[in-house]
Protein backbone atom coordinates (compact mmCIF):
# COMPACT_ATOMS: atom_id res chain seq x y z
CA UNK A 1 0.00 0.00 0.00
CA UNK A 2 1.06 3.27 -0.57
CA UNK A 3 0.52 6.56 2.03
CA UNK A 4 1.40 9.69 -0.54
CA UNK A 5 2.25 12.67 1.68
CA UNK A 6 2.31 15.83 0.25
CA UNK A 7 4.12 19.17 1.59
CA UNK A 8 3.89 22.52 0.31
CA UNK A 9 5.36 24.12 3.35
CA UNK A 10 2.62 25.21 4.93
CA UNK A 11 -0.51 22.61 4.11
CA UNK A 12 -0.06 19.16 4.26
CA UNK A 13 -2.06 16.26 2.35
CA UNK A 14 -1.91 12.79 3.46
CA UNK A 15 -3.67 10.21 1.49
CA UNK A 16 -5.68 8.31 2.23
CA UNK A 17 -5.97 9.45 5.59
CA UNK A 18 -6.65 7.04 7.39
CA UNK A 19 -4.79 4.47 5.35
CA UNK A 20 -6.53 0.78 6.04
CA UNK A 21 -4.29 -1.77 5.15
CA UNK A 22 -4.09 -5.69 6.36
CA UNK A 23 -1.58 -6.98 8.52
CA UNK A 24 1.47 -8.81 6.47
CA UNK A 25 1.05 -5.87 3.27
CA UNK A 26 3.86 -3.45 2.71
CA UNK A 27 3.57 0.00 3.38
CA UNK A 28 5.65 2.48 1.37
CA UNK A 29 5.32 6.54 2.28
CA UNK A 30 6.08 8.62 -1.36
CA UNK A 31 7.08 12.03 -0.03
CA UNK A 32 6.74 15.09 -2.18
CA UNK A 33 6.97 18.74 -1.47
CA UNK A 34 6.48 21.69 -3.72
CA UNK A 35 8.26 24.80 -3.44
CA UNK A 36 10.77 24.50 -1.23
CA UNK A 37 13.50 27.10 -0.11
CA UNK A 38 15.50 24.02 1.74
CA UNK A 39 18.15 22.72 -0.07
CA UNK A 40 17.72 18.93 1.72
CA UNK A 41 15.05 17.80 4.29
CA UNK A 42 15.04 15.01 6.26
CA UNK A 43 11.69 13.49 6.24
CA UNK A 44 10.73 10.64 9.48
CA UNK A 45 7.29 8.67 9.97
CA UNK A 46 7.18 7.95 13.62
CA UNK A 47 5.02 6.21 16.14
CA UNK A 48 5.13 7.78 19.51
CA UNK A 49 3.36 4.97 22.19
CA UNK A 50 2.73 1.74 20.42
CA UNK A 51 3.66 0.49 16.46
CA UNK A 52 2.44 -2.03 14.21
CA UNK A 53 6.06 -2.46 12.98
CA UNK A 54 7.90 -4.12 16.46
CA UNK A 55 10.56 -5.27 14.97
CA UNK A 56 12.10 -1.80 13.27
CA UNK A 57 14.56 -0.21 15.58
CA UNK A 58 12.97 3.10 15.68
CA UNK A 59 11.57 5.97 13.37
CA UNK A 60 11.93 5.74 9.35
CA UNK A 61 14.06 8.24 7.85
CA UNK A 62 15.03 9.75 4.37
CA UNK A 63 16.61 12.77 3.45
CA UNK A 64 15.73 13.98 0.14
CA UNK A 65 17.44 16.66 -1.82
CA UNK A 66 16.10 19.67 -3.21
CA UNK A 67 15.94 18.97 -7.74
CA UNK A 68 15.27 22.72 -8.79
CA UNK A 69 17.12 24.54 -11.46
CA UNK A 70 17.57 27.84 -11.26
CA UNK A 71 14.93 30.43 -9.88
CA UNK A 72 15.15 31.99 -13.31
CA UNK A 73 14.73 29.05 -15.18
CA UNK A 74 11.88 28.03 -13.04
CA UNK A 75 9.85 31.15 -13.50
CA UNK A 76 10.92 30.74 -17.26
CA UNK A 77 9.79 26.85 -17.71
CA UNK A 78 6.91 28.29 -15.20
CA UNK A 79 5.71 30.52 -17.82
CA UNK A 80 5.87 28.39 -21.01
CA UNK A 81 3.66 25.28 -19.42
CA UNK A 82 1.09 28.41 -18.40
CA UNK A 83 0.97 29.18 -21.94
CA UNK A 84 0.30 25.55 -22.75
CA UNK A 85 -1.71 24.50 -20.47
CA UNK A 86 -2.30 26.11 -16.73
CA UNK A 87 -2.95 23.11 -15.24
CA UNK A 88 0.68 21.67 -16.18
CA UNK A 89 3.27 22.16 -13.50
CA UNK A 90 6.89 21.33 -12.54
CA UNK A 91 6.61 18.97 -9.97
CA UNK A 92 7.81 18.20 -6.49
CA UNK A 93 11.57 20.30 -5.81
CA UNK A 94 11.66 17.33 -3.04
CA UNK A 95 10.58 13.42 -3.97
CA UNK A 96 11.47 10.65 -2.17
CA UNK A 97 9.61 7.24 -0.71
CA UNK A 98 10.41 5.05 2.82
CA UNK A 99 9.56 2.29 2.74
CA UNK A 100 8.98 -1.16 2.49
CA UNK A 101 7.16 -1.19 6.76
CA UNK A 102 5.65 -4.90 6.93
CA UNK A 103 2.49 -4.10 9.91
CA UNK A 104 2.82 -7.35 12.03
CA UNK A 105 0.04 -5.57 15.06
CA UNK A 106 -3.52 -4.98 14.06
CA UNK A 107 -4.86 -1.57 15.27
CA UNK A 108 -5.58 2.02 14.85
CA UNK A 109 -2.79 4.02 15.31
CA UNK A 110 -2.02 7.52 15.08
CA UNK A 111 1.29 8.44 13.64
CA UNK A 112 3.72 11.33 13.07
CA UNK A 113 5.58 12.47 10.25
CA UNK A 114 8.38 14.94 10.17
CA UNK A 115 10.06 17.15 7.91
CA UNK A 116 13.28 19.30 9.20
CA UNK A 117 15.46 21.63 7.30
CA UNK A 118 18.56 18.69 7.11
CA UNK A 119 21.04 21.26 7.15
CA UNK A 120 20.14 23.06 10.47
CA UNK A 121 17.75 20.61 12.17
CA UNK A 122 14.76 23.23 12.39
CA UNK A 123 11.71 21.52 11.82
CA UNK A 124 9.37 22.81 9.14
CA UNK A 125 6.27 20.86 9.53
CA UNK A 126 4.83 18.05 11.21
CA UNK A 127 1.37 16.07 10.78
CA UNK A 128 0.01 13.07 12.70
CA UNK A 129 -2.11 10.73 10.50
CA UNK A 130 -3.73 7.68 11.19
CA UNK A 131 -2.85 4.04 9.72
CA UNK A 132 -5.28 1.25 10.80
CA UNK A 133 -4.23 -2.12 10.64
CA UNK A 134 -6.73 -4.92 9.86
CA UNK A 135 -6.30 -8.31 11.11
Amino acid sequence: MDITVNFDGDRWSISPDPAEVNAGTPVFWILRCQRSSFSRLLWKVYFDHRTPFPTLPGPLLVTTVNRTPAPKLVRDLERALEKIDPRLTLGPDHEGAIGPAIPTEPGDYKYGIEVRDAETGEVVGDDDPRLIVLS
